[in-house]
């Protein structure tokens, strides 16, 4: 029986009372609910691509009605919509933060490096799920998963040209380059989860940076960083 199970089931014998529940309270138990949900999702996708995911898979994994799912989520691409926001906001806000900190352009851009290779040590079958199938997509998933990279894509460009700026980095299209970063990025965890590897997410950052960054670094080489 899981975590989400339990808490799912607790929060439907309280139903009837939840209108009578003050607005905080109320919220902070929809905010739980809708967690728990979440986590129904990830055990689904563990054995069914995007497209396999129904309400009847989460609701059943969840231990709730159709009904009940319905009172949070009113189709399965706001639901989808919701799980992957919650998933990859973190990052995305971590990413901003690193952008305006006191590291080197180079320490930002392996911070960033280890950060997105850990993803599939945290949310794996989220992130496998959605890099290895995106037939079952919707458009309104597809087009929000789209701006996320953009936003990513910006960040990276605003680092590199800080780094271009302080003669760390050569002279470069900088949202072109932060664009073959982040695509880099997702193709290694793409092999990560095909060739079915045990190297860790610092293994694979460290390798990351040797062969890629580098690449933008004044001089060619590791240990001639410009900063």
């Amino acid at each position: 029986m899981t975590d989400a199970f339990i808490i799912v089931n607790i929060w439907s014998l309280q139903g009837i009372l939840m209108t009578r529940i003050p607005g905080s309270r109320k919220e902070a138990w929809e905010k739980m609910m809708k967690e728990s949900l979440c986590d129904a999702v990830i055990e689904v996708l563990k054995s069914h691509k995007p497209e396999k995911l129904t309400m009847e898979r989460v609701a059943e994994a969840a231990g709730v009605s159709k009904g009940t799912l319905y009172n949070y989520f009113r189709n399965k691409e706001e639901l989808i919509l919701y799980v992957v926001a919650k998933t990859f906001e973190p990052l995305l806000e971590r990413l901003e933060e690193l952008v305006h900190a006191s590291q080197t352009p180079v320490e930002k851009i392996e911070t960033f490096v280890r950060m997105a290779l850990s993803l599939p040590d945290t949310h794996g079958q989220l992130f496998r799920a959605i890099l290895e199938s995106e037939e079952g997509l919707t458009p309104k998933v597809y087009h929000e998963g789209a701006e996320r990279r953009m936003r990513v894509v910006s960040a990276i460009s605003r680092i590199i040209d800080e780094g271009i700026q302080a003669g760390g980095f050569r002279k470069t299209n900088s949202m072109k380059a932060a664009a073959m970063i982040l695509g880099a990025v997702i193709g290694r965890n793409m092999l990560r989860f095909q060739s079915g590897e045990s190297e860790t997410s610092d293994e694979a950052a460290g390798e990351f940076m040797e062969i890629f960054i580098h690449g933008l670094v004044a001089g060619g080489g590791p240990g001639e960083v410009k900063e």
